[in-house]
């Protein structure tokens, strides 16, 4: 796993066979029965997908991380190590998060945001500069791995107590909950209800492949979920409109099945 790992940080540009090969091996081991086994998963996990994020673009892995994040995302639905891989994600999410400060954990969530508005175009001053961007590799790449790594948040989020048995100075007092950081940090909730929006949108859109088509329906599965998530923070009337959309969606029969 850390010679894997080694080779990937190495040649951090686009290597489609040792990112698939990384998330297929090295993330389902922090499920593994030995306990040295994940501790050493468990680190790489961190080094190679959660600092890269937390610092933003100008880690030379960043590309990376989001680029193996879609892989996982891509092969979710698939049997044998590739759900592994997938089903693996929200443990080690877990694990790492819950020894997290909360500086660390804003930077997180708030690069997570930035990445998600941005590859949707959703701060963009002119609408018709961004669409064809928009379905470039790298802004593809980083759509569904933000997407995936949100999915992943809102579902390893729980309440309880921290395993180290008490927050440390700078920690969090409980264990990771994606709802309590949104909230903590005063996150506007309406970017969720923008990002369903511009997901229907760009679903609409004629010319696209069955690839393209294919992740911006599992994006946009992954922004339901973390929609749900967090539906309390979420404004009244944006919700309500986000909720007629989502009948409309289903009464026309237009819900992505991928």
């Amino acid at each position: 796993a850390e010679g894997l790992t080694n080779v990937v940080i190495n040649n951090p540009s686009d290597n489609e066979a040792l990112e698939v090969a990384w998330a297929r091996s090295v993330l389902p081991l922090v499920v593994d029965g030995e306990l040295t086994c994940v501790t050493k998963a468990l680190e790489l996990f961190k080094d190679t997908i959660i600092v890269p994020l937390s610092e933003g673009q100008e880690h030379v892995l960043f590309r990376t991380s989001l680029r193996i994040l879609t892989k996982v995302a891509e092969e979710s639905k698939n049997a044998g190590a590739a759900k592994a891989a997938a089903g693996s994600l929200k443990m080690a999410l877990k694990r790492v998060l819950d020894e997290e400060s909360d500086k660390f954990i804003k930077s997180l969530i708030n690069n997570l945001k930035k990445c998600a508005v941005l590859s949707l175009g959703l701060e963009s001053s002119n609408e018709d500069d961004s669409e064809l961007d928009l379905f470039s590799e790298d802004v593809t790449s980083m759509r569904c791995g933000v997407w995936c790594l949100l999915e992943g948040l809102a579902g390893c989020s729980h309440k309880g107590t921290s395993n180290t048995g008490g927050a440390k100075k700078g920690q969090t007092d409980s264990a990771f909950d994606l709802s309590k950081v949104v909230k903590r940090n005063k996150l506007d909730g309406t970017f969720l209800t923008k990002s369903w929006e511009k997901f229907q949108t760009m679903l609409k859109q004629g010319g696209i492949s069955d690839d393209a088509r294919g992740g911006l329906g599992r994006a946009t599965r992954s922004c339901l979920k973390v929609t749900a998530k967090l539906a309390g923070l979420v404004p009244k009337t944006a919700a309500q409109v986000t909720l007629s959309d989502m009948k409309q969606v289903l009464l026309s029969g237009r819900a992505d099945s991928d």
